[in-house]
């Protein structure tokens, strides 16, 4: 095999393993993109009343009619309301 026919073999292979590289690349980002928005949805930490209202995408005053209902629990920390994620949670699988 002459160079020119090993120069253009290797230029082919080089081009297909970019591709395949490539595909990959493109499937981890979707997947990490995935997760992070994954990760977006689901709230960790203690909350504050507009971090539930938010994620629940509702008023902060809905939110205090389903505290004055009984339904969320929150915890007092320096006399503020939080809420623990798990209880937003067990809220929402229970409301429906």
């Amino acid at each position: 095999m002459n160079s020119t026919a090993r120069s253009t073999e290797d230029e082919a292979s080089t081009t297909k393993n970019s591709g395949e590289r490539l595909r990959k690349l493109e499937k981890r980002v979707a997947q990490l993109e995935k997760r992070l928005e994954e990760e977006k949805s689901s709230p960790e930490g203690l909350l504050t009343v507009k971090e539930v209202a938010d994620y629940l995408s509702v008023s902060k005053r809905t939110v205090e009619r389903i505290i004055d209902r009984g339904r969320l629990n929150p915890l007092w920390v320096g006399g503020q309301r939080r809420f623990e994620p798990e209880g937003i949670r067990s809220y929402l699988r229970n409301s429906t």
